[in-house]
């Protein structure tokens, strides 16, 4: 017995979008959002949707820095305090736009959640992260540290998490006990080691 659901998004043009990317963005968000509702559902993209979402010129700016590699990761020092020792590095990804510089996470992450892109972020910024900590220990070779990077606990419930973060470490042969991986909606204090 196979038990199926469906998760359908709708969206009109010249409502949603005059153009093809703008109606297939508002249509992949309100399928996104029929999917959040447990599937099995239908949802037009609306008023409601675009609050919700952000502006739809938004959404399709996050998706051309997607394609033209505008994010990056800057790296925040952590001290042990104690012992007055380097720690590690907490890993913060930023939008370097073009036109306005630097962006803060606060302004796009919520946006790329309501579109499905935060496993694109995540998965991006995972193997940016481990890139970066091979090219820092041959800089610094006498260096141990670990890594902590963010994730959302939407990120953390999507069914692949574990077998990307599995996949990565295997491809690049790193220890797994090197990345921390802290969720960003509980206290700081809570941290989950892969």
């Amino acid at each position: 017995f196979i038990n199926m659901t469906a998760s359908i998004g709708i969206a009109f043009y010249p409502i949603h979008g005059t153009k093809y990317k703008e109606l297939a963005h508002s249509l992949e968000i309100a399928v996104n959002q029929a999917k959040e509702q447990g599937g099995n559902s239908i949802i037009v993209y609306g008023d409601e949707n675009g609050e919700k979402s952000g502006d739809l010129k938004f959404h399709l700016a996050i998706k051309s820095a997607m394609e033209n590699k505008e994010f990056v990761l800057y790296y925040q020092p952590i001290i042990n305090i104690e012992k007055e020792e380097f720690y590690g590095l907490e890993a913060l990804v930023r939008w370097n736009h073009p036109q306005q510089g630097l962006i803060s996470p606060q302004s796009f992450l919520d946006i790329m959640e309501q579109s499905g892109d935060i496993k694109w972020i995540g998965n991006w910024g995972s193997e940016t992260l481990i890139q970066e900590y091979y090219e820092i220990r041959r800089q610094f070779p006498h260096l141990n540290y670990q890594i902590t990077f963010n994730l959302s606990v939407r990120q953390l419930l999507n069914e692949t998490v574990a077998s990307d973060f599995n996949r990565l470490i295997k491809k690049y042969k790193l220890k797994p006990e090197i990345i921390i991986l802290e969720i960003a909606d509980f206290s700081a204090y809570q941290k989950y080691t892969v």
